[in-house]
C-alpha cells in the first residue's frame, strides 16, 4: 500500500490515475484498489464518518476535488504499475438556467468539473437529452465545520419530471462523468429559496415556511395571474432534515375577461394539501414550486408560452386546532393539574382531545381518566426532543394501564419540558358525557452511573450491576440517557 498526500487550498484540481496490470493475471493476495480519503466527515452517517471513496480493480480515471487535504492510497500486488498525475483544473463556472453541450469521443469516460458559487440558498433541477447512464453528476460542498456533503444528482428529459435538490448557500464542485460516445445537452435549472410567500416564479422557486413540533399544517397554492393561462406545476414539501412529505403534479388555470378573473370550467385556480404528518422539527419546511409548462388556455392548454412568468401565492396554515374537538393546558412541572371536558350531544362517533403539558424531563407521571358516554379510549404521547417530534403509541402507553374503563390510569416518563397527550375517544352518543383527566408528577429517582460509552451504554447490563437504593418509597426509577445528534445541513 502506497499513500500520498495532495491538496489544492484555493482552486479546483484533479488527480488522474492509470493502472497497468501484468499480461498474465495469476491472482493476487491483495486485491488492487485505489482509495481517496480526506479529513472531512460525511453527512448522512451516525456521528460522522470520515470521507472515503474507493474503486476496486481500477484501470484509469480522474478524481476532481477542491480545498482541504486529501490522501490517495494505491493498493495492489506484485507487477502492477501505476501512474498518478496531479494538476490544477480549469475553474470554469457551472452554466445555470441555460443549455450546454456535453460530448465525449475519447473512447473512455471523460470527467469534467465546474464550480458553482451559491450566494443564497437555492433549489436545483437537472434535465438533459442524455439517456440513463450516459452521465453521472455529483455535487460536493465542504462546510466550515469540517463536514462534507456529496450526492449524485439525477436528471430527466423534462423539467417537470426532474428531481428538485435543496442547495444551501456555499461553494460547490459539480463533477460530470461523460460516457464514451455521448453527445447530448444538459441544463442546470436554479431558483431561489425565499421567505416571501408571494413571489413571481420563473420556472423554479422555493419558500421557507415555519414549523414546530406536534403541529399539523395545510399548504394552499393560488394562481393569481390575470390572463387566460394554465400553469402546470410540480409541488414538493421537505422538512428541516430534507425528507419529502409531498410530491405532486397539478394544473391551475385562470380566465380573464379584461377586468376580472373568471373560473375555468374544468381546472381550478387553487389547491390545498393537508399535511397530516406530525413529524416536524422546530425550524422550517421548504415548499418547492416548479412551473414547468405555461399555456394559453383560450383554445385548450396547447399554446405554449415560452418563459412566461406566473404569479403563485403560497399559503401555509397551522391547522392543529381543526384536529381536536377541544384542547386544554396542564402545568404539571411540579404539581398535579386536572381538567374536565364536556361531551355534549349530538357529538361524533370518534372524537379527539389534545392535552398540552408543561412537564419536567426525567419525571414519571400518572394519568387518571374518568369518562361518561364513551366506550373506549386510546392515546398517543408526543414529546419535543432535540427540536424534533418523538411519539409513543398506544401499544407502549397501555403497558402501564391500571383499572378498567371508564375509570383507569396509565403512566409515562417525560423526556422534555414540552409534551402533548392526544386522546382518541369512541362515543356511545346516548347522552351528554364527560372526559375528566388528572395528571400527577410522581417522586422520581434518577439512576446514575459513572461512565458512558461514546456510542451509548448497555442499559440492561448497568441495571444488573448497580445497587439500587434500599428505600425508594412509592417513587419510580427513571434512567435518563441523552443522545446528541449532529444536525444535518442538507
Amino acid at each position: 500500500v502506497h499513500t500520498y498526500k495532495f491538496w489544492s487550498p484555493d482552486s479546483l484540481a484533479s488527480l488522474t490515475y492509470a493502472y497497468n496490470y501484468p499480461e498474465m493475471f495469476i491472482g493476487l493476495t491483495q486485491p488492487p484498489m485505489i482509495v481517496f480519503t480526506s479529513d472531512a466527515f460525511e453527512y448522512g452517517y451516525s456521528g460522522g464518518t470520515r470521507y472515503s471513496d474507493s474503486i476496486g480493480t481500477p484501470t484509469s480515471g480522474e478524481y476532481n476535488y477542491m480545498g482541504d487535504t486529501h490522501y490517495v492510497s494505491v493498493i495492489g500486488g506484485d507487477n502492477i504499475e501505476y501512474t498518478l498525475f496531479h494538476q490544477e483544473a480549469d475553474s470554469a463556472p457551472l452554466p445555470v438556467n441555460q443549455e450546454f453541450q456535453v460530448e465525449n469521443y475519447f473512447g473512455v469516460t471523460d470527467t469534467r468539473a465546474y464550480l458553482l458559487n451559491l450566494e443564497e440558498d437555492s433549489i436545483m433541477r437537472v434535465n438533459s437529452t442524455a439517456g440513463g447512464g450516459d452521465l453521472v453528476i455529483r455535487s460536493i460542498i465542504n462546510y466550515e465545520d469540517g463536514f462534507r456533503s456529496e450526492r449524485t444528482l439525477g436528471y430527466q428529459p423534462t423539467l417537470g419530471s426532474a428531481t428538485g435538490y435543496y442547495c444551501p448557500a456555499g461553494l460547490y464542485m459539480v463533477d460530470i462523468a461523460i460516457d464514451s460516445g455521448v453527445n447530448e445537452w444538459v441544463e442546470f435549472n436554479l431558483g431561489p429559496v425565499t421567505t416571501n410567500t408571494s413571489h413571481d416564479i420563473f420556472r423554479l422557486a422555493a419558500f421557507y415556511v415555519p414549523t414546530s413540533v406536534f403541529q399539523y399544517y395545510n399548504l394552499s397554492l393560488y394562481l393569481g395571474t390575470r390572463d387566460n393561462v394554465t400553469a402546470s406545476l410540480d409541488v414538493s414539501v421537505r422538512d428541516t432534515s430534507g425528507r419529502t412529505w409531498i410530491n405532486s403534479a397539478i394544473d391551475l388555470a385562470n380566465w380573464w375577461d379584461g377586468s376580472s378573473l373568471l373560473t375555468h370550467p374544468t381546472i381550478p385556480n387553487n389547491t390545498t394539501y393537508m399535511l397530516s404528518s406530525r413529524d416536524y422539527h422546530d425550524g422550517f419546511a421548504i415548499v418547492e414550486v416548479c412551473a414547468y409548462y405555461i399555456a394559453n388556455n383560450t383554445q385548450g392548454a396547447t399554446n405554449h408560452y415560452q418563459d412566461y412568468p406566473v404569479d403563485i401565492t403560497v399559503e401555509w396554515v397551522n391547522r392543529l386546532g381543526d384536529l381536536y374537538n377541544a384542547t386544554a393546558f396542564f402545568d404539571v412541572k411540579t404539581t398535579s393539574d386536572a381538567y374536565n371536558f364536556s361531551l355534549p350531544l349530538p357529538g361524533e362517533a370518534t372524537e379527539y382531545y389534545g392535552l398540552e403539558l408543561n412537564t419536567t424531563a426525567g419525571t414519571w407521571y400518572n394519568v387518571s381518566i374518568k369518562s361518561g358516554d364513551a366506550s373506549s379510549l386510546s392515546a398517543i404521547l408526543y414529546s419535543k426532543y432535540d427540536g424534533r417530534t418523538h411519539d409513543m403509541g398506544w401499544s407502549d402507553l397501555n403497558d402501564n394501564y391500571v383499572g378498567s374503563w371508564p375509570n383507569m390510569s396509565l403512566q409515562f416518563g417525560a423526556i422534555s419540558d414540552m409534551t402533548l397527550l392526544q386522546i382518541t375517544l369512541s362515543r356511545n352518543l346516548g347522552a351528554d358525557g364527560f372526559l375528566w383527566v388528572e395528571i400527577t408528577p410522581l417522586i422520581t429517582h434518577q439512576l446514575n452511573y459513572t461512565s458512558i460509552s461514546p456510542v451509548g451504554p448497555d442499559l440492561l447490563a448497568i441495571l444488573g450491576t448497580v445497587a439500587l437504593p434500599a428505600a425508594i418509597g412509592v417513587g419510580v426509577i427513571v434512567v435518563v440517557y441523552i443522545v446528541y445528534v449532529k444536525k444535518f445541513k442538507e
